[in-house]
């Protein structure tokens, strides 16, 4: 429940950050350092690039440490979203106004609405096949994992390799973009866009196309280079229905938290901000130390080597849940499938939001789950960062009895989609042939079985 005293505690807080801010020089802007930079840093990863710690020095890293402390009051439920959103918005304005500001974070006070999934027809095909052609005379090639058609979008998941060297503007608007989609009813799309994120050697998104196939087109046709032929994916199959919501009882929302950074932690293997994120809370009289959700963290953060606030020393260690310590004992394994696997699953709605899963990778040390998003998915704008966990959990469990928690390394959001990057963390056991992903939202429960149809083009 929001309380008087943890606004009081941001409030205050903004105003230290921006007296001390005023006693450091005024900002360079610096060409193109807008608000495309946080868009491409957002969709990089929600665990680097713009939230990268900076010096005391610059403004911006009391931007940063503000948002950690709204973004952390919000998701335990101390404070309103919408006041957190207005707290930070008006410290950037001030931050701005003072030429105190190196970034353009471009939070705009006030509420935020978010669109409904729309109403219509998901459908999601795995493909798995790996279209080999010439760039410059050189090799090229695109990994294609699965076609999502929603009723107001439809997304090509892929993974491309551009030839050595190429820059990667001049492969994506070339090579990328460029790219011909028809269907049997005659009809070409429109020009398709790439959008994702990787480095020299491996690009990792989606093509986006328009209009969406309707629901009764059967296949689509996709040509990457005039020499190749197109790939025909069928989209008349047979679409399974989604898996039932079941009711889960909910615990309290902060031991919803603490179990949720735990989980991220167990999944990335630390958490940057996770001593900011708990001096927020013990300095805001939010958390109860003996709680058995805060012992179950501190048990976690003490085997990962994370370091924790010295308030915590005295918090005993307790048992923790099986999958917990499944995750743990397989720490550091490096013995997973090496291919893709045609994996994708249409979700029922709940809490507001659509979700598809669309195609999985697996590699030695950890596994890749395509989900696309419609609807609400919690964010504050423009100040999303590490301590902001999302709207679901995410576990999967293999037919082995391998545990993976299951964290958002890489996306994009906005007001009615989200395209999102899952890596689960241990890896898959070598001999895994499905998959059972379980998420878990505010209002209940959903299990999915994911057979793993391995394909290692």
């Amino acid at each position: 429940m929001a309380s008087e005293e943890a606004e009081t505690y941001l409030r205050l807080m903004a105003e230290s950050e921006l007296r001390r801010a005023l006693t450091l020089p005024k900002a360079r802007q610096q060409p193109g350092m807008f608000r495309a930079g946080w868009i491409e840093a957002r969709a990089a990863s929600t665990s680097s690039a713009f939230f990268t710690r900076t010096d005391r020095s610059d403004p911006s890293d009391g931007m940063r440490r503000l948002a950690v402390a709204a973004d952390a009051l919000v998701a335990a439920g101390a404070i309103d979203a919408d006041v957190a959103r207005d707290i930070v918005a008006f410290h950037e304005l001030a931050l701005s106004a003072r030429d105190r500001q190196t970034w353009e974070y471009g939070i705009a006070p006030g509420r935020r609405g978010s669109a409904a999934p729309p109403p219509g027809v998901f459908r999601a095909v795995g493909i798995g096949e790996r279209v080999r052609f010439g760039a410059d005379g050189r090799p090229a090639e695109v990994l294609m994992l699965a076609l999502v058609a929603a009723p107001d979008r439809a997304v090509l998941a892929v993974i491309t390799k551009p030839p050595p060297g190429m820059d990667h503007d001049r492969w994506i608007n070339e090579f990328m973009d460029p790219v011909r989609i028809s269907d049997d009813q005659g009809t070409m799309y429109r020009r398709a866009m790439f959008s994702g994120g990787g480095d020299a050697g491996e690009s990792a998104g989606q093509l986006e196309f328009h209009p969406a196939p309707g629901p009764g087109v059967r296949f689509v046709d996709v040509a990457f280079a005039p020499e190749k032929p197109a790939v025909r994916i069928d989209l008349d199959g047979v679409q399974l229905p989604p898996p039932p919501i079941t009711p889960v009882d909910r615990p309290d929302r902060l031991d919803r938290y603490f179990d949720a950074l735990a989980a991220k932690m167990l999944g990335n293997g630390a958490l940057w901000e996770m001593k900011d994120i708990l001096h927020v809370l013990l300095d805001a009289g939010v958390i109860e130390p003996a709680s058995p959700a805060m012992r179950r963290l501190v048990t976690v953060g003490r085997r990962l080597g994370v370091e924790l606030p010295r308030e915590l020393a005295e918090v005993p260690e307790t048992e923790l849940p099986e999958r917990w310590v499944s995750v743990l004992d397989h720490d550091g394994a490096v013995d997973g499938p090496e291919g893709v696997a045609l994996a994708t699953a249409v979700l029922p709605e709940f809490d507001g939001t659509r979700l598809v899963i669309g195609g999985l990778r697996s590699l030695a040390d950890r596994a890749e789950l395509r989900v696309y998003g419609w609807g609400a998915f919690d964010q504050l704008d423009g100040h999303r960062t590490d301590a902001t966990l999302g709207k679901f959990g995410w576990w999967a469990r293999d037919d082995h009895g391998r545990w993976h928690v299951a964290t958002v390394t890489a996306g994009a959001w906005d007001k009615a989609h989200a395209d999102m990057s899952l890596e689960l963390t241990p890896p898959l056991h070598p001999d895994a042939t499905s998959l059972d992903v379980i998420i878990t939202g505010k209002t209940g429960q959903v299990t999915v079985t994911l057979p793993l149809d391995w394909r290692n083009p």
